[in-house]
């Protein structure tokens, strides 16, 4: 009894970390979302890139965002599995309250690789702070705003 116990613990323990990690992967690239959206623009930013990465209309996913109280960062999962579902994404969303607003028991319910949802998610990060890098590029770098040294 002892050593199925002790082999049933080390299983698990085993499993965990796996999935604790790509959970918080998960959450941190939802965070940063957050924090990009919050940003100076950053709302438009960030409604562009998950209007690119999923091609739906920009309005329609700041209207989204207002009528569900969810994060773009959770606006992002829900997106993402139901794309890779093929399902409304009201559906989606309301598995999310359903579960507990458990993203990952939402993905396991829809029988979603994790890693393809955390993928999907950091495409729509990247695009977002991509934006934001490289919006004024020319003047963090000096190039372009001034005359230059003079030549003697």
């Amino acid at each position: 009894m002892k050593k199925i116990i002790f082999a049933l613990i080390l299983v698990l323990s085993a499993s965990s970390p796996a999935f604790a990690d790509w959970e918080l992967d998960l959450k941190n690239l939802s965070a940063s979302l957050n924090v990009t959206a919050s940003d100076r623009d950053g709302e438009a930013e960030v409604a562009s890139a998950l209007s690119i990465e999923f091609n739906m209309d920009k309005d329609l996913i700041i209207k989204k965002k207002e009528q569900t109280g969810l994060t773009y960062g959770d606006i992002a999962v829900a997106l993402s599995i139901a794309r890779q579902t093929n399902k409304d994404v009201n559906v989606v969303i309301s598995d999310h309250k359903k579960y507990g607003r458990a993203w990952g028991k939402v993905a396991k319910a829809h029988c979603i690789r994790t890693d393809d949802l955390v993928h999907s998610v950091g495409k729509v990060h990247e695009k977002a702070k991509g934006k934001g890098r490289h919006k004024d590029k020319g003047a963090e770098r000096g190039k372009g705003q001034g005359k230059g040294k003079k030549k003697e």
